[in-house]
């Protein structure tokens, strides 16, 4: 008797139960599918970008298919009464103990995916990033490796990289440099003015569009300060060897044209001279 009462009380259990398995197997189901789903469109919206990295498409993806498929799990387990709530409660506190240890690695990695997807800047570009400047090696979910002009290595933590002001150098295809030159205040501003455009833009490499400036910036101590300003497409020129190119030509084109550009030249005042004097030095 005992047993019947066991078993019609198992019996109806699993009748009790049976409707709540099998919804917790059509959400399993409908989870799978909707990961996949949505991992194909994450995948292909992530590709319409230019800059696309392979690797962090692959990463992003899998992310995407994961996270779905641990909430429909949690969702499927909650629908056969498992205890999620203290299941995760239990979890959370070793998760915070590790959690609180890799925060730097884990603010490294998410801004190595973000700067990744985004590209800011590209291997090979010449940047400045924070106070470091250089040409970009290498760019991995840890960290930003630079080459300085020096020829340092400068390995940046992406978080540091990320948070940080970027100039990117290599991005827009010209680039403007400008030359200071003091003129003798006798110096008539006409002349020369046409005088070192004409010679600037007989450099090779400096553009024709858009045209070189040269312009009276202001009177300094030891004459007018004039800037002359030209753009150069670094893409098809150096920019550093323009540049020399450019102060060369100014500088020869001033002699030959006989400008008068005077050295800098500091007065020094001596108080109390006359202590000075030949017959006080011993």
């Amino acid at each position: 008797m005992d047993l019947q009462a066991s078993l019609e009380t198992l019996l109806t259990s699993f009748l009790v139960f049976l409707p709540k398995l099998i919804t917790a197997i059509v959400i399993l189901v409908a989870t799978f599918i909707l990961a996949s789903v949505l991992s194909k469109w994450v995948d292909r919206t992530i590709r319409l970008k230019p800059k696309a990295d392979e690797t962090v498409v692959a990463l992003i993806t899998k992310v995407t298919r994961a996270l779905v498929i641990v909430f429909g799990v949690v969702l499927a387990l909650e629908q056969v009464d498992f205890n999620v709530t203290g299941f995760i409660a239990g979890l959370g506190i070793a998760g915070f103990t590790v959690g609180f240890a890799l925060q730097d690695i884990t603010r490294n990695f998410i801004a190595g995916v973000i700067m990744l997807i985004y590209r800011p800047f590209s291997i090979g570009d010449s940047v400045k990033v924070a106070e470091y400047t250089g040409e970009v090696l290498d760019i991995t979910l840890r960290d930003t490796v630079i080459k300085s002009w020096d020829g340092e290595k400068i390995i940046l933590p992406n978080n540091n990289v990320f948070n940080a002001a970027i100039i990117n150098y290599s991005d827009l295809p010209l680039r403007r440099k400008t030359i200071s030159v003091v003129l003798s205040p006798d110096e008539e501003i006409g002349r020369t003015v046409a005088v070192f455009e004409n010679a600037v833009e007989n450099v090779a490499g400096v553009l024709s569009d858009p045209a070189v400036t040269v312009q009276l910036d202001a009177i300094g101590d030891n004459g007018l300060i004039l800037s002359i300003r030209y753009w150069v497409d670094q893409t098809k020129s150096s920019l550093v060897q323009t540049h020399s190119d450019a102060v060369q030509a100014i500088q020869q084109t001033a002699k030959a044209a006989k400008i008068s550009m005077p050295s800098p030249v500091q007065w020094v005042h001596i108080e109390n001279s006359d202590k000075f004097s030949p017959e006080n030095v011993t």
